[in-house]
């Protein structure tokens, strides 16, 4: 609390504006146009994998700014609905028709399981390298080696639980129905937690833990009666569990807004993909919406998205960067997820100098292990010249007193501090500074 107390002064004493709970979302330039349903990165690394229709697979090496198609497997009429890494070179493929591929090169290669032929498959999760589970129509399989082989561990109470989370190898938590279930005993008991109280029809329900703090989301379809007419529309709710699982409350009602995703960075900063439509006003479903909160998920507000595409899913790589994907190829990042943003706006109070200074973006961006920062001075007093890094808690890493020559000039960073100490990865805001006059750009250092 100290610190953002400390860092929100020294924005305020650096003549800068605050913006609360704004996070930049950028469009990705697309190579195809399949929805992609999965996205996730390799451990330790910006490498990212997406997945989708039409047995799509794509992979970047620097962070979704360029993608790459693997070449098409012969799987007609297959969809990829999630793509998983559990080690720095294991990872699984998850498809329709009972498709499970696997990776053992860190996903240069690709092969399939063929354990679960004829059967619906709904969900793979692993809660170590070597332990993981299938989630079949009627069954649960296990593997402990990684997933080269599975064996049949459980019968399911209920054909229709298809929502599951995995907290370790013994304890997991599904949800049947408006009933939320736990089993202590690797699946064969299962024991009720709750009943939601619900007055609407359930259509979309999913599970989400970090660390002892769990979500679970239920959205469906409500009739209201209007001066004789029948309206239907999204609405969506959100349980919350902070001891683990043991106890829950629910925390938010949304009228409004059907919830098709959760996704919590830490405890408080989090993200839902929702979706707005009723029978007259918003008879679209297909375009998604982003709501944000930073106070672990009592209230949300709309966050401004660059598509009107359906999203499907979240991967955050840390609380800066970020990536959706959606239909028809969409693909979303933000760089600075999460994050109190510094707005490139001075204190109104002071007056302007008329377009004395430019600051240009940094190349490389993103970078390692150094980035060109380009300026242009335009005024003939040069000696109140600052160019200054700051962290994403706004304190001040490097700063240079610029030379005093007009027109276009550069600096080198290095991704050191004042005392040529290196900082580390992450979001970096840089900032011109004459007078009362500043510019302020953003820069990705990446290790």
């Amino acid at each position: 609390m100290k610190v953002l107390t400390f860092s929100l002064l020294l924005i305020f004493a650096l003549n800068f504006k605050v913006k609360a709970q704004q996070t930049i979302w950028e469009l990705l330039p697309k190579i195809q146009n399949n929805n992609l349903n999965s996205i996730t990165s390799l451990f330790d690394s910006n490498k990212l994998f997406a997945v989708g229709d039409s047995a799509t697979i794509l992979s970047s090496n620097d962070l979704g700014i360029t993608w790459q198609k693997l070449p098409e497997f012969t799987l007609p009429n297959i969809d990829f609905k999630k793509i998983i890494f559990v080690s720095p070179s294991d990872g699984f493929i998850l498809g329709t028709g009972a498709k499970i591929l696997k990776t053992e090169d860190a996903g240069y290669s690709w092969f399939e399981i063929n354990n679960f032929l004829g059967q619906i498959i709904y969900d793979i999760q692993f809660v170590t390298e070597d332990i993981g589970f299938v989630i079949e129509q009627q069954n649960l399989y296990k593997t402990i080696d990684g997933g080269i082989n599975w064996f049949p561990f459980s019968a399911l109470p209920s054909s229709l639980s298809h929502k599951f989370h995995f907290k370790n190898d013994s304890t997991a938590f599904q949800l049947i129905g408006a009933w939320l279930e736990r089993t202590f005993d690797y699946g064969l008991n299962w024991n009720s937690i709750f009943f939601q109280q619900v007055n609407f029809s359930i259509e979309y329900q999913d599970i989400f833990f970090r660390n002892n703090n769990g979500y679970v989301i239920t959205s469906g379809v409500k009739v209201k009666n209007i001066v004789g007419w029948l309206e239907l529309f999204l609405v969506g709710k959100i349980q919350k569990t902070i001891d683990g699982g043991n106890n829950w409350s629910e925390i938010h009602y949304d009228d409004a807004f059907g919830i098709d995703k959760i996704y919590f960075l830490n405890d408080n900063i989090g993200y839902i993909i929702c979706r707005q439509w009723n029978s007259f006003q918003y008879p679209d479903s297909t375009i998604s919406y982003f709501k944000k909160t930073l106070n672990g998920g009592y209230t949300w507000d709309l966050n401004s998205i660059p598509t009107n595409k359906r999203m499907n899913n979240f991967h955050f790589i840390n609380q800066d960067i970020g990536f959706a994907v959606g239909n028809d190829g969409t693909i979303i990042r933000t760089l600075n997820g999460g994050v109190v943003s510094i707005s490139e706006e001075t204190n109104s109070e002071i007056p302007q100098l008329p377009n004395t200074i430019q600051l240009l973006e940094n190349y490389p961006n993103p970078f390692n292990p150094s980035t060109t920062i380009n300026y242009e001075l335009k005024n003939t007093n040069y000696e109140l010249a600052k160019l200054s890094i700051f962290n994403v808690l706004g304190q001040k890493v490097r700063e240079w007193i610029l030379p005093s020559n007009s027109g276009k000039n550069s600096v080198i960073w290095d991704g050191t501090d004042n005392f040529g100490k290196s900082v580390s990865s992450g979001v970096y805001l840089y900032r011109l500074k004459i007078g009362n006059e500043s510019q302020t750009k953003k820069m990705l250092l990446l290790k």
